[in-house]
């Protein structure tokens, strides 16, 4: 059970991104302008994630 968690620990948030940013790519392929409206807010969902964690935190 420990390394199961430590396992999602290390690799919980970059599938959950990797998840969402597959998503959004497929709809903004498939659907019309609604999804693509969609697909473009889910894809700037792991961007904004990446900024906050990498550039914000580490310009403190």
């Amino acid at each position: 059970m420990m390394m199961r968690n430590k396992r999602f620990k290390l690799w919980g948030i970059p599938i959950v991104l990797a998840i969402i940013s597959l998503y959004a790519l497929i709809s903004a392929l498939v659907g019309g302008w609604v999804a693509d409206i969609i697909a473009s807010i889910l894809l700037a969902i792991p961007i904004y994630i990446m900024f906050k964690k990498y550039i914000w935190h580490s310009s403190k």
